[in-house]
């Protein structure tokens, strides 16, 4: 049977919609991949290589409100309407996340977010305010980490929600609210504080929180 088939290099990625490091291959049948998917010819020596746990990751997504609740089958006793989950009560379940094989923890997100979207910024800089402090996410790594599980975030870098603070203390660091993306606000990538501020925000979570990525 025939097969159309399209190859969509990385290079082509990259300058499409800025994802990295893979190449997709679409196609109307069921067709093999093709043997130029790990070929990193076109880039070169890659400048910072995965780190070396993430070949055999096994990794579960936390969706960080909704994640051990207090009580499952009564919603209506929730603390708020999309859950109760704290990093506590995520640190608690580590023990059950690392009996079913799991070595990395995705908390969707670990940011101050929205709460319908457990996505769209409010502060890069500091936690979720309902989900407990920054020392509550700094014991939950080292409990991950004591257990072989290794922390990463989701995260939204391109932009904030319409009610994040930035927007009025930093004007400047965003495109004109004509030009949003699914309700967000972008920033605006020619100012170079707001290329900085995106930057320094994810490394701090690293270096000084304890998160792998």
């Amino acid at each position: 049977m025939k097969t159309n088939k399209i190859l969509i290099t990385r290079r082509h990625l990259i300058k499409r919609s800025a994802l990295t490091g893979a190449a997709y291959m679409l196609s109307s049948g069921n067709a093999a991949w093709p043997e130029s998917f790990m070929d990193h010819s076109d880039f070169g020596p890659m400048p910072y290589p995965a780190p070396e746990w993430l070949r055999f990751a096994v990794i579960t997504e936390v969706p960080t409100r909704g994640f051990n609740v207090s009580d499952y089958k009564n919603p209506a006793n929730w603390k708020g309407p999309y859950g109760d989950t704290t990093y506590k009560s995520i640190a608690a379940k580590l023990d059950f996340l690392e009996s079913m094989g799991v070595n990395v923890l995705c908390l969707y997100s670990v940011y101050n977010c929205t709460p319908i979207t457990n996505l769209y910024a409010i502060r890069y800089t500091e936690p979720n305010p309902d989900l407990g402090t920054l020392d509550d996410v700094k014991e939950l790594t080292t409990q991950a980490h004591a257990r072989g599980i290794n922390v990463i975030s989701n995260t939204n870098h391109y932009g904030v929600d319409p009610t994040s603070p930035l927007l009025s203390e930093h004007p400047a660091w965003f495109l004109p609210s004509s030009q949003q993306i699914s309700g967000q606000r972008i920033f605006n990538l020619n100012n170079t504080e707001a290329r900085s501020y995106i930057i320094n925000a994810h490394a701090w979570w690293c270096t000084d929180i304890g998160l792998d990525g």
